[in-house]
């Protein structure tokens, strides 16, 4: 894979207090962090599907659902921006005035939403959950929105900055929080309302690990000279700062506006065929509140690879910005890429390692409750691949601020995904839903590469294939696995789906790390470098 630049993975700093996290560094806390983290959320979410009915599970599926729609409307898309232009604000010493204004836009944007939510609580909670709640029942659900906007602010703030082990260790501090929380509440009642005020809880206890990095500010500003420091504000006159603040927002809405309508476009798309089974089957809300459920329960595990994804792609993106910002266009390209590839990859495995044992954990440990889930699992498994894919590949686009081509194509997705599930789901029900789905991602994962291919991202054949080499999921296990099996035996002697290029830099990066790899295996040769192979 390729290696980051070292002038931008670490921001120019006379301060040992402060300093980014490597690329490299970054990513492995990221992968051990979520090795722990989905392996607990997994055992976590088989628990809930045991301890609650389906009818509950859907609701709160569909609660869980809403809240992450909600959340980027209300604070106007304005965190969404952080990972792109911290890095920019920060080296002008606007850090502090940026951070402070776009911040109060968001609080503000969040009490009005509460606000409008607690005005009319049974109308919005008929429209939210199909039926209508108590006034105690929305505010446990406006609880839960202020925590998952405070810890997704917070946990961008901190990614803008590159600071990618404090974002994995809030993520796990949320999930472990969760975990307990969340038994112990359905211990009390296995209701819906309670696992929600416990999820609202578990996102504020996340967010403390947030306070580490305050003081690493601190630190950082007493240390450093005012022309680096992290948050000075280098705008003295105020000629200058009110043109500084017209540049920057400015620049900042209209960025932000693609933020918004793309987050709306992407969540409207991730929560419609879950509408679309409560409200386009002439069953009965409690029958579609069933196969929410059943769907909820088949989501568990692609989910927490979907997480794992879209940590990858929020990660990522600060990182590309940095390698933009310093001119090397194409090592964001290849930053991109390289991700691209391996997140496919990794994915696919571990589809494949959770498919063998699924018929048993449905059949045993879920009391043969949830067939139908265990039916769509391979195209849930598929659609969470493909939407991490996408996640991944519009950072190039929105590095070089083409937010309004991502917007468009997650519209036309959009619009093909609502209508394969009205052609489908009346005939089908869930199975119709989950393959309208299936078929919109790869539409949009087409669509997006081909937007990345235009704005001067370099393709290859081999990303292609890799890319869309998972579809074999659809098919089955077996011949997914056989797939897999050989694309690896190929990519190993071949450049069908590893270009040369490629593995010459795996192969360097392999042979830091030769003394972990099997002797067995560095005998056979395909993890010795090609240089050396040659002179042999």
């Amino acid at each position: 894979m390729s290696q980051p630049h070292n002038a931008t993975d670490s921001p120019p700093s006379n301060a040992k207090a402060w300093q980014a996290d490597s690329f490299g560094h970054g990513l492995l806390a990221l992968l051990v962090s979520n090795v722990l983290q989905r392996g607990l959320g997994l055992a976590r979410n088989l628990l809930f599907c045991w301890l609650m009915l389906d009818t509950e599970l859907g609701v709160w599926s569909l609660i869980q659902t809403f809240v992450f729609l909600a959340a980027p409307l209300a604070v106007l898309g304005l965190p969404g921006s952080y990972s792109r232009y911290i890095e920019h604000y920060r080296q002008q010493g606007q850090l502090a005035r940026f951070l402070i204004q776009t911040g109060t836009i968001s609080v503000l944007g969040t009490l009005l939403l509460v606000a409008t939510l607690l005005s009319a609580p049974g109308f919005f909670s008929l429209w939210i959950t199909g039926a209508e709640q108590s006034l105690a029942s929305m505010l446990a659900i406006c609880f839960c929105l202020v925590a998952i906007i405070t810890f997704i602010s917070l946990a961008e703030v901190a990614s803008g900055l590159r600071q990618i082990r404090l974002v994995s260790k809030m993520h796990f501090v949320n999930s472990l929080a969760f975990t307990f929380i969340g038994l112990a509440a359905l211990s009390i009642s296995s209701s819906w309302q309670a696992l929600v005020i416990a999820f609202g809880c578990a996102h504020f206890i996340g967010s403390l690990p947030m306070l580490t990095l305050c003081s690493r500010f601190k630190a950082a500003e007493n240390s450093e000279s005012p022309s680096h420091a992290l948050t000075s504000d280098i705008v003295t006159t105020p000629s200058k700062a009110s043109a500084h603040a017209w540049s920057m927002w400015s620049r900042l809405l209209r960025y932000a506006a693609s933020i918004w309508l793309m987050n709306l476009l992407i969540n409207l798309f991730d929560v419609l065929d879950r509408y679309m089974l409560l409200y386009w089957i002439d069953a009965g809300t409690e029958y579609s509140q069933a196969l929410l459920g059943q769907y909820h329960a088949a989501r568990i595990f692609p989910l927490l690879l979907l997480s794992l994804g879209s940590m990858l792609s929020n990660m990522l993106l600060p990182y590309v910005t940095a390698d933009w910002e310093a001119g090397h266009k194409d090592q964001a390209g290849a930053r991109v890429t390289d991700c691209l590839k391996l997140c496919s990859l990794v994915l696919w495995i571990g589809s494949l390692a959770f498919m063998i044992p699924a018929p048993w954990i449905f059949d045993i440990g879920l009391q043969h409750r949830y067939q139908l889930g265990l039916e769509v699992q391979p195209a849930c498994l598929l659609i969470t691949i493909w939407g991490a894919l996408f996640l991944i590949a519009q950072n190039y686009l929105l590095c070089a601020e083409r937010g309004r081509t991502v917007v468009l194509i997650c519209a036309l997705g959009l619009a093909f995904n609502a209508a394969l599930n009205v052609l489908l789901i009346p005939t089908l029900e869930l199975q119709g839903a989950v393959t309208a789905t299936w078929l919109a991602n790869g539409l949009l994962l087409t669509m997006v590469l081909l937007a990345i291919r235009s704005a001067g991202c370099k393709l290859d054949r081999t990303l292609w294939l890799t890319l869309f080499a998972p579809a074999s999921l659809i098919a089955g296990v077996e011949l997914s696995a056989l797939t897999l099996s050989a694309m690896l035996v190929l990519a190993a002697r071949t450049d069908w789906f590893i270009s040369s290029a490629d593995r010459l830099r795996i192969e360097e990066l392999l042979t830091k790390y030769q003394r972990f790899i099997p002797q067995r295996l560095r005998r056979s040769g395909i993890f010795i470098p090609t240089a050396n192979i040659v002179a042999r």
